[in-house]
């Protein structure tokens, strides 16, 4: 499915290059037709592989910033970036595990910044419901997170659990 995607982001990105160049002072066509398609692809192909970098590497950039101020006695057990979703929008930011409580901390990037606390032991039927999704429930409420290890994050919350 994610080549069927990027065949039609190429084949996409190639019609709309040749249009909106046409509008412009720039012909492709004076070039040839082939050599059209040609540039069209290779600038495709390009941004399809340049931009995800420039994103990937701003969000590790943007992490290192994130810092939690512990409480007393506080010890950290897992950290990561990760997303957290508020309505439709998916909040770029960190999640830290401490023995305490669970932490998400936005970064300065969003519209929606917070900061949200969890309770481990109040924590819910915990999910991963696809891929790199965990959710779970508290206090009758669905959190809902992306991060790069979901089975991680699932095994270190659920040692919250009481026997």
């Amino acid at each position: 499915m994610r080549n069927l995607t990027r065949i039609a982001f190429i084949v996409l990105g190639s019609i709309a290059f040749m249009y909106f160049t046409e509008l412009g002072d720039f012909n492709p066509f004076s070039f040839g037709f082939y050599w059209s398609i040609f540039t069209a692809i290779i600038i495709t192909l390009s941004i399809d592989r340049l931009v995800p970098s420039i994103l990937k590497f701003n969000a590790k950039k943007m992490e290192k910033q994130i810092i939690l101020n512990y409480k007393q006695n506080e010890k950290l057990l897992f950290e990561s970036g990760s997303n957290h979703f508020k309505g439709v929008e998916g909040i770029g930011g960190k999640l830290f595990l401490t023995d305490k409580r669970l932490v998400f901390k936005s970064h300065k990037l969003n519209f929606q910044n917070h900061e949200e606390e969890f309770d481990p032991s109040q924590i819910e039927n915990i999910e991963n419901s696809n891929g790199k999704k965990f959710n779970f429930e508290y206090q009758g409420k669905l959190e809902k997170f992306i991060v790069d290890s979901p089975k991680e994050w699932i095994k270190q919350l659920e040692s919250f659990k009481s026997p």
